[in-house]
C-alpha cells in the first residue's frame, strides 16, 4: 500500500492524534506512528470512516516498513 501525503485536521502530537495512538504499541517509533497516522487518514478520506479497517490499513503500512523484535517487543526499520 502506497501512502499518499496527508494533511489531516489533527497532526501527530495533538490530543485527537494521541487518542488514536492509544491503541498502538507503545514501542512504536515516532516515524512509524506518523506513517500509521497518515495511512489511517488516507483510508478514511478515500473509503469512509471505518475505524477498524482504517486501523488495519495503518498497521499494514507500518508493517511494510517496520518489524517487531519478538524478544524485546521493540519495532525497527526493515
Amino acid at each position: 500500500m502506497k501512502v499518499q501525503p496527508h494533511k489531516p485536521d489533527s497532526e501527530p502530537g495533538s490530543e485527537q492524534a494521541d487518542n488514536l495512538f492509544d491503541n498502538l504499541p507503545h514501542t512504536l517509533p515516532e516515524q512509524a506512528k506518523t506513517l500509521y497516522f497518515n495511512a489511517y487518514h488516507w483510508y478514511v478520506d478515500h473509503h469512509g470512516n471505518n475505524p477498524e479497517l482504517a486501523h488495519q490499513a495503518g498497521m499494514a503500512a507500518v508493517m511494510e516498513h517496520y518489524e517487531r523484535d519478538e524478544q524485546t517487543g521493540d519495532w525497527r526499520k526493515k
